[in-house]
């Protein structure tokens, strides 16, 4: 079985989220380490980051809260500390992650195919959450089909990253700078690579958890009203993503891009 650094991300007071999670990775008999998020609920978290109020306004048509702030910070985080071992693969969870028995071995089936078939050429993988549209069936192993996908879906439940992935990431704009949430910009990034991938529907559930975030504060309601995205937003912020989704799909079709 591949040898992945399963990192599970979890806030130090949400005590019942991981005896859920630590119930399942036990089950599973895996070797895998906490790590404590950024907790940004009370307001913008302290450290060593760069937020773009104005850049976020732009492209989301509101600021970012406290709390995706501190999500974001907790994923790069995450990244930071697989960088810094030496696995070859990451396996980055949220805490309100539901896996069945034997998880872990297709996801290493998956992980040796991908490896097998791109070497060092391929991101991640999302195998939390699906989307439709920009994407192509690149193989099937033990009935979990894996689809290459130039604009990934939303969500990051569970992730599972090689280390070219996430150093590209890491360098990339999208993380040095905080714009919007962490799956947003992480879809703008990948976006304009080319090199991602996505099942064709989860291989996870979510528990049944109240959000950390939402509880605290609604990120989609201003002045009571759900806040919607403006034509200004749309171009400034989805055309180019659905630009670089297309221009990196034609490549793959034609063989420009592996």
């Amino acid at each position: 079985m591949c040898s992945f650094d399963i990192i599970v991300i979890n806030l130090d007071n949400s005590t019942g989220r991981l005896e859920s999670v630590s119930s399942m990775l036990a089950m599973e008999n895996v070797n895998w380490r906490r790590l404590s998020a950024v907790d940004g609920r009370g307001g913008m978290p302290v450290g060593d980051y760069v937020y773009d109020n104005n850049a976020a306004l732009i492209r989301h048509d509101r600021p970012m809260s406290g709390g995706e702030v501190g999500c974001f910070l907790s994923h790069v985080s995450a990244l930071k500390l697989f960088l810094s071992g030496t696995q070859k693969h990451a396996v980055i969870l949220e805490d309100d992650i539901l896996i069945e028995s034997g998880f872990f071995g297709q996801l290493t089936d998956i992980a040796e195919q991908l490896d097998g078939r791109f070497a060092d050429d391929w991101d991640s993988l999302n195998f939390s959450t699906s989307v439709k549209g920009f994407q192509f069936k690149e193989f099937e192993v033990g009935g979990v089909e894996i689809r290459r996908s130039t604009y990934m879906p939303c969500g990051l439940k569970g992730q599972l990253w090689s280390r070219t992935g996430a150093s590209a990431f890491l360098e990339s704009r999208f993380a040095k700078v905080i714009m919007g949430p962490v799956d947003r910009e992480m879809r703008s990034h990948f976006a304009r690579r080319g090199r991602s991938f996505v099942t064709s529907s989860p291989m996870t559930k979510v528990a049944q958890f109240e959000s950390d975030i939402d509880a605290a504060e609604d990120r989609w309601m201003t002045m009571g009203k759900p806040v919607k995205t403006s034509l200004r937003c749309k171009v400034m912020r989805h055309f180019p993503d659905y630009l670089n989704a297309y221009i990196k799909m034609k490549q793959l079709q034609f063989g420009l891009l592996k």
